[in-house]
């Protein structure tokens, strides 16, 4: 007798061997979804999101608040004095410093751009873009909370937000006006602040896989602990991110024949860092649905201030 056929009778005898095991595979998955229990992440998975802070916490460090206002401020500039900033002045206030900062400085604070019967400078250009960009963010988060909780794909959410986001990282110096910043960075805030809710909510996951789906009053402590310790990592390396962002911007300020350029080049290789940090999307785990998004109420991104005990523990 051939092993096929050993294995064609033994199959005969045991006809249910295959059909059971899939069926407590699927009888495992509904039980922790009814349950709310998560597997422990694995160290890729923890690893992997700690890189997404590295590639995405300089965003709102280095470049929507220093790059953009570099690059706005060389577009709006009426002189080009970049080879005359040698040696060392003094600041208004009589404070010796290198030349070359204090002209910086004076370009990034000078009311030079005018809209609306208003003298705005960089910076303020940049905070009014800023602001823009929170406010758009606002609905969206209340159109997400639901998919991002009960959805099939939520790793979809946080892969276009970052997806968009870094796109928008790329053209900011094709068209010389400063007027068309606004789009641009309220565009990468809110998608910055839209993977970031994503981002939040992994964290939620992991922590649960480590203390469970319910916890008493007294063991909140432990879970704070749990998320404190991912906190503090991350925030270790979207330090070290930005670090090593902010050296790279300095390096390139330092050509002093095409700073604009250079600007753009910075900015360009942001949003391509950032968009590394999809490697973190692509290695989360499918997580099990217990609700259809249609069965969840509109209301429903307001029930995190029912949980004040959860919110303080993520904090």
């Amino acid at each position: 007798m051939s092993v096929s056929e050993e294995d064609q009778e033994a199959n005969e005898d045991m006809p249910d061997v295959h059909d059971a095991a899939v069926k407590i595979e699927r009888a495992k998955g509904a039980y922790m979804a009814y349950s709310g229990l998560q597997e422990k992440p694995s160290k890729l998975e923890i690893w992997m999101w700690y890189l997404y802070e590295m590639c995405s916490h300089f965003i709102v460090t280095t470049v929507v608040p220093v790059v953009f206002p570099l690059i706005i401020s060389e577009i709006v500039s009426k002189t080009d004095d970049h080879d005359d900033d040698q040696g060392w002045g003094q600041t208004p206030r009589g404070i010796a410093c290198v030349l070359r900062e204090i002209k910086l400085y004076d370009r990034l604070t000078h009311t030079s751009i005018s809209k609306n019967n208003l003298n705005l400078s960089a910076m303020e250009w940049t905070s009014i873009s800023w602001a823009i960009g929170l406010i758009l963010a606002s609905p969206l988060l209340g159109l997400i909370s639901k998919q991002l909780d009960h959805g099939y794909n939520p790793q979809l959410i946080a892969g276009a937000a970052t997806t968009i986001g870094s796109l928008f990282c790329l053209p900011v110096g094709f068209i010389k006006t400063p007027y068309i910043f606004p789009f641009y960075i309220a565009a990468i805030v809110a998608s910055y602040i839209v993977a970031s809710a994503s981002h939040t909510r992994q964290l939620g996951l992991m922590v649960r896989g480590y203390t469970g789906p319910t916890l008493k009053l007294s063991q909140f402590p432990t879970r704070r602990g749990v998320s404190g310790w991912f906190s503090v990592y991350a925030t270790a390396a979207g330090g070290l991110g930005s670090a090593i962002f902010s050296a790279f911007t300095y390096h390139m300020l330092r050509n002093k024949k095409d700073p604009y350029d250079s600007l753009w080049v910075v900015s360009i290789f942001s949003g391509l860092k950032w968009l590394v940090g999809m490697l973190h999307v692509v290695t989360q785990r499918p997580v099990a649905i217990t609700n259809t998004t249609s069965s969840v109420p509109k209301s429903y991104f307001l029930s995190l201030f029912k949980y004040p005990y959860a919110i303080a523990s993520l904090i």
